[in-house]
């Protein structure tokens, strides 16, 4: 994730009609840059954006869930 991905990231975290169990309200600007820039940006490893690859655009996300160093295993989650 980079900050140019904002727009997109705000677009697609307000897509209630799809995502209700992942963002369960609307969220305003400054919550989306909260979430783009604490959650994603600050700790990375784990978490990468999907992209469209003619236009670059975000179209969503995925990242490590449930990660067990241990058993060597994680579960990927997306929106």
């Amino acid at each position: 994730f980079q900050y140019t991905d904002f727009q997109d990231f705000h677009t697609i975290a307000n897509d209630t009609e799809n995502l209700s169990f992942v963002f369960p309200e609307s969220m305003t600007k400054a919550e989306s840059q909260y979430l783009l820039t604490h959650a994603f940006m600050k700790e990375p490893l784990g978490v990468w954006l999907i992209q469209e690859k003619k236009s670059h655009k975000m179209i969503g996300a995925i990242r490590l869930e449930k990660y067990d160093a241990k058993a060597a295993s994680a579960e990927i989650g997306y929106f």
